[in-house]
């Protein structure tokens, strides 16, 4: 339903099957309205279900595949909004490189899906909707941007809002960045490299 014949979730072979249902004569509303209605009327309680299970269910690779097609094609609505809080809530929380506790930057599910919301910004802004950054940003402390900058996909992380090429969204970044160039200038995992490139460092 969210997905909507995306081949990135779907075999073609399945789509195909669907499209032999377009141009049908009983169907009487145009088949982008017909979804936009069935997504809006699904998205509330489908958010509140992946809300409550929120970490959980952000550690597992295919569970996140899931999670980012639903996200990523979400109209905007007050669940939605909750769902990116408390994510960038849980993203952001500090944490030491190697800790024995699992957390969302380093898990390689996680931050992949973390990454392919934050590049949803783009779209978002061209429709004026609010953008997931915002609020990693406004949860973004300096103890979570030491964390995240201790390990690789950390790094990843802060490159892919910066590659968002949002203007307000970088600029506010490098703001809370450029207290801490001193720390960055001795990074050298690949992530760091690019991004002391991207800084100019």
């Amino acid at each position: 339903l969210f997905g909507r014949r995306d081949p990135t979730y779907f075999n073609k072979d399945h789509i195909a099957i669907l499209e032999k249902g377009d141009g049908n004569e009983h169907s009487k509303k145009d088949a982008e309205v017909r979804h936009k209605e069935l997504v809006a009327a699904a998205a509330p309680a489908v958010l509140k279900y992946i809300i409550e299970r929120f970490p959980g269910n952000m550690y597992e690779p295919a569970t996140t595949i899931t999670l980012t097609c639903i996200l990523n094609n979400c109209q905007p609505s007050p669940e939605l909004s909750e769902a990116f809080s408390k994510l960038a809530t849980l993203v952001t929380k500090p944490f030491s490189k190697g800790d024995a506790a699992p957390n969302l930057v380093e898990n390689t599910g996680s931050n992949m899906m973390i990454k392919k919301i934050i590049f949803k910004d783009g779209d978002r802004q061209s429709r004026q909707e609010t953008l997931f950054s915002t609020y990693l940003l406004n949860h973004l402390t300096e103890d979570s941007l030491e964390a995240w900058l201790s390990c690789n996909r950390g790094c990843l992380l802060l490159l892919a809002i910066l590659n968002t090429d949002i203007q307000e969204i970088c600029a506010k970044l490098k703001t809370k960045l450029m207290p801490m160039k001193r720390q960055i200038v001795k990074l050298d995992s690949p992530s760091a490299n690019i991004l002391k490139e991207k800084l100019a460092l």
